[in-house]
């Protein structure tokens, strides 16, 4: 059993070192680790090939290559066709794989699952201004959007070898494959424990109603209705709201994420 775990960037020098350095901490080394860079110009790539030895020494397998691409999906494409692992995970520049257990929980959980798997997939510690908040990914939601993040997302190396990421979408590909197998009854199961931790200001998390916009045409594909007013009316709201979020100082911010989680813990209770 092994783990493809990819990596795609480009000019991400202040945020690489955290990626690596979450995969590289993992206790089980079932894995190797692809790094698909976009032709950086900055330290990107010297700061990656800085940690080639570490990752030998461990004994895991470490592919970095540097090549013009046509954005990320073209990159996390080039990291299929570079990986030999059982399974795929894609994290991206920036986001963790979560402490130093999350391969061994991904592998201990299909070594042991009686059926196949063709995906599979956990929960994320959403990063934000220094506050970590869980949430669960629910593939039974797929149909209303995106609702398992693909950090915390482990596909079959077989599926993803003939399915890809359509690269005609510039926001969305994740959720159009995972639609996709949803839809065609591949066999999802979901672990209740935390893979990765996903840090706010992505292109997903910053371009909120870009991101909403492709999802309906996604979702005209495979012929799936919509409110678009009701779900752009969210959107809109959505961006204040992290307009809001980044103008608050970091104690109001704390504060309020305190009160926000007493209050859900609550209503969990009643």
């Amino acid at each position: 059993m092994k783990i493809s775990v990819v990596t795609v960037c480009f000019n991400e020098e202040e945020n690489i070192e955290r990626t690596i350095k979450s995969v590289l901490r993992q206790s089980d080394t079932s894995y190797e680790y692809i790094i698909c860079d976009g032709k950086s110009t900055d330290k990107t790539v010297e700061i990656a090939e800085s940690y080639r030895q570490a990752f030998e020494e461990k004994g895991v397998n470490y592919i970095l290559k540097s090549e013009k691409d046509g954005g990320i999906y073209y990159g996390m494409n080039n990291g299929i066709d570079l990986a030999t692992g059982d399974y795929l995970i894609f994290i991206n520049a920036g986001d963790c794989l979560h402490g130093t257990e999350a391969i061994k929980t991904i592998v201990d959980v299909i070594k042991k699952s009686e059926n196949k798997i063709d995906v599979l997939y956990g929960d994320i510690n959403f990063v934000q201004r220094g506050r970590y908040h869980r949430i669960a990914g629910n593939h039974s939601d797929l149909k209303q959007g995106m609702s398992i993040c693909h950090q915390a997302m482990v596909i079959s190396g077989e599926i993803m070898k003939n399915e890809r990421f359509n690269t005609e979408y510039k926001i969305g590909a994740d959720y159009d494959l995972a639609l996709k197998l949803y839809l065609g009854d591949k066999n999802f199961l979901h672990v209740d424990e935390v893979i990765s931790d996903f840090y706010a200001g992505g292109v997903s998390n910053v371009k909120i109603r870009e991101t909403v916009e492709e999802s309906f045409k996604i979702r005209d594909v495979y012929s799936i209705g919509y409110d678009v007013t009701a779900e752009m009316k969210r959107a809109a709201k959505s961006e204040r709201f992290e307009k809001i979020k980044l103008k608050m100082p970091r104690c109001i911010w704390a504060l309020w994420c305190k009160i926000k989680k007493r209050v859900k813990e609550e209503e969990l209770g009643n």
